[in-house]
């Protein structure tokens, strides 16, 4: 009896493991002596449920079973290895590229939950923008004069698709607002530019050019990043930097990196990349190096034959990671350009993603941490951080409104208030004794200013936070985060240059 126990505690703790590791080649713990001791779990399961299975598993099961076991896998593998950056990922086969320069849309961010989809974020001057806000649910759609309403059986990618169409179609959205009170809205599916870099010329020989990510040259979709900034930059030094005063305002600043070719063209036919367009040709001194698990090494060189004859500064922050810290330090360290702003990311490895296969018109990827990079003489960012002269961002830029969530009244307290007091805080540059408390407490000072911000901008005026009001600051606030006059970062080192200017004159 106690080794029939035995065996049983024995078959149970194998079947545990192969629990554990579904889907994978399941070796040592079966009979050695058999000539086929690699297992899918998954078809052995799934197989197994299928012909003795009380519940009949559908197609959906199925895949969703499938999925889990792959997701469950991958992240398996991140944690055992504290890598928060190796994930499976999906994306609909009719969702553009985001490397692409632009897209056919309605310019809104979303995200499906509970039979919604949730609105996360409007893009400025899109035909969603001071319609739909965050907070709101788009729970369905006209179609014909009827309204067809989503389902929790639906999925971010099927509600979505009602939400696509050809330019110049009109999509009638059926809208719930965090009051739950309905709407119909009609939009206009427009071509929204989402550039991945762009340039303009500003007062006394300076030069701007943001670069918001790093893409590829992709045939019939997209120049690639390299393109768009070499196109910029052209047209920059043709207008602007035409003397030896002259800036480059170089902006890396939420930039979460991207394609290794639009920085370095590694010898191809390809345009040059950002890194070789800007820094000298120095054999001696690779602008970065990348290495792999089996320590294979590739060393990346400046591409100029003599160096640039305007000044360069760069802007980052905390946000600046991966490919735009290694620009930010071949830049800094090769360059000898300064940075400014707030330090990086401190991200010191790279990733690489391959395409595994498309389910149900949705495609998914690996994108695995596949070895370092290092800058200097064998630096990395994450135990050598860059050197950046800070400058504190403020204002504005630094405001993040959360979703409107009730109305607030006075002497209630909610916490998602106290970002409302933070923004009439910046819109009325408050200083000193007349600073709000900004703790989501609706007081006698909070209740005066909301009424004075209702007064000024013709609503009606309550003293409380209000849909109405919530709704103005946060297209007040996106308004203003397009205007570069309101960067406090961007203007302090504009106010730098201007001083530093007038020093050698």
């Amino acid at each position: 009896m106690e080794n029939r126990n035995r065996r049983l505690s024995l078959l149970y703790i194998a079947a545990l493991i192969l629990v554990f590791f579904a889907g994978f080649q399941i070796k040592g713990f079966l009979d050695q002596n058999d000539p086929n001791p690699v297992l899918n779990v998954y078809d052995e399961i799934t197989a197994t449920l299928d012909r003795y299975y009380l519940y009949e598993l559908d197609t959906e099961a199925k895949q969703k079973a499938f999925l889990g076991q792959l997701e469950g896998i991958v992240q398996a593998y991140a944690e055992s290895n504290q890598d928060p950056y190796t994930r499976l990922t999906s994306q609909s086969v009719y969702q553009p590229s985001s490397d692409q320069e632009k897209y056919l849309g309605l310019g809104v961010t979303v995200h499906f939950f509970e039979g919604a989809l949730h609105v996360l974020d409007v893009r400025y001057a899109s035909p969603s923008f001071g319609v739909l806000y965050p907070g709101d649910k788009i729970i369905g759609v006209v179609k014909n004069g009827t309204n067809i309403y989503f389902s929790k059986t639906d999925t971010l990618d099927s509600s979505s698709l009602h939400l696509k169409g050809e330019a110049g179609s009109i999509i009638h959205l059926l809208v719930e607002d965090p009051l739950g009170d309905e709407r119909q809205e009609s939009l206009t599916i427009t071509e929204i530019l989402t550039p991945t870099a762009w340039g303009e010329a500003l007062a006394g020989h300076v030069g701007y050019i943001k670069i918001n990510t790093f893409s590829s040259y992709i045939e019939n979709e997209t120049e690639g990043t390299a393109k768009i900034f070499n196109d910029a930059l052209r047209a920059l030094e043709e207008s602007t930097l035409t003397n030896e005063n002259a800036v480059l305002i170089l902006d890396l600043r939420d930039n979460p990196g991207g394609a290794l070719t639009a920085l370095h063209n590694e010898g191809t036919n390809l345009i040059p990349g950002i890194a070789q367009q800007l820094i000298l040709n120095d054999l001696a001194h690779p602008l970065f190096t990348m290495a792999n698990r089996n320590g294979l090494e590739r060393k990346f060189y400046g591409g100029l034959a003599q160096a640039k004859p305007y000044q360069i500064k760069i802007l980052v922050n905390e946000k600046s990671a991966s490919a735009a810290e290694v620009l930010a330090a071949a830049l800094s360290t090769n360059g000898n350009y300064p940075l400014y702003g707030t330090p990086t990311f401190g991200k010191d490895v790279y990733q690489t993603t391959r395409r595994l296969f498309t389910l149900n018109e949705q495609q998914y990827f690996l994108t695995y941490t596949e070895g370092y990079w290092r800058y200097g003489n064998n630096l990395s960012v994450q135990t050598t951080p860059l050197i950046v002269e800070t400058i504190h961002q403020s204002g504005f830029y630094a405001l993040e409104l959360v979703p409107f969530v009730k109305e607030v009244h006075f002497d209630e307290v909610e916490a998602s208030l106290a970002s409302y007091q933070t923004f009439l805080n910046v819109y009325y540059e408050t200083t000193g004794a007349n600073i709000l408390r900004t703790d989501g407490y609706l007081d006698v000072k909070t209740s005066q200013a909301l009424s004075q911000f209702q007064t000024d901008n013709q609503l009606a005026e309550t003293g409380t936070l209000t849909l109405e009001t919530a709704r103005k600051m946060y297209l007040i606030m996106k308004s203003k985060q397009e205007d570069l006059t309101v960067d406090t970062q961007l203007q302090t080192l504009l106010d730098w240059i201007d001083n530093e200017n007038n020093s050698r004159n």
